[in-house]
């Protein structure tokens, strides 16, 4: 059988001697890597077997993955409502320095509208001498 197999593999097997080995393969109880090999390309495994689990075992880890998933719900909604306070408050960084303070929180961002509509001001003009329209 073990040279066959290697003709087979070698594919100088005749069909009908192919037919033949396919069926001495499958009905055979040695174990050979050559064999389990044979086997395997030729789709003659056995399926593995299948693991059966109880509805009883299924609605438990429904019902578990039901619960952790309304725990982690809650926990995110706490914390996104205990945050929301923070929406109204006006926060800046100045040179990595916190400034809480509205009002100068305030005169920060306008200060820097102000340094980009300057900025936009000059592009705008040098563009405008690019392409010759002054």
């Amino acid at each position: 059988m073990l040279v066959a197999i290697e003709l087979y593999f070698d594919c100088r097997l005749s069909d009908e001697e192919e037919r033949r080995l396919r069926r001495a393969i499958a009905v055979t109880r040695v174990s050979h890597p050559a064999i389990d090999e044979a086997r395997a390309v030729m789709g003659l495994r056995k399926p593995a077997e299948r693991v059966i689990v109880s509805r009883k075992v299924l609605r438990q880890i429904s019902i578990a993955a039901s619960v952790a998933l309304l725990i982690a719900g809650g926990i995110g909604i706490s914390r996104y409502f205990s945050e929301s306070s923070l929406e109204n408050k006006s926060i800046a960084y100045v040179n990595g320095v916190k400034v809480t303070d509205e009002d100068e929180v305030m005169r920060l961002f306008n200060a820097n509208l102000s340094i980009m509509s300057d900025g936009i001001e000059e592009m705008d003009s040098r563009f405008d001498k690019m392409v010759g329209a002054e």
